[in-house]
């Protein structure tokens, strides 16, 4: 059984599967970064507002 585990171990492309786990990475973290910038696109544009409502508030005084 270890030969056969050793054997499979020896022929097996690392280089590949790693570059597919990079891949796959770097595909979920901005298609998470997009589904997190969708869904909090009402709270970045409400800070938005309410900064640039201060700087003119700021401006009148």
């Amino acid at each position: 059984m270890m030969p056969k585990i050793h054997e499979k171990m020896m022929q097996t492309d690392f280089a590949k599967k790693l570059k597919k786990l990079i891949i796959l990475t770097v595909c979920v973290v901005l298609l998470g970064g997009g589904v997190s910038t969708a869904m909090l696109s009402p709270q970045i544009r409400e800070a938005v507002s309410g900064a640039r409502q201060w700087e003119q508030d700021r401006e009148k005084v």
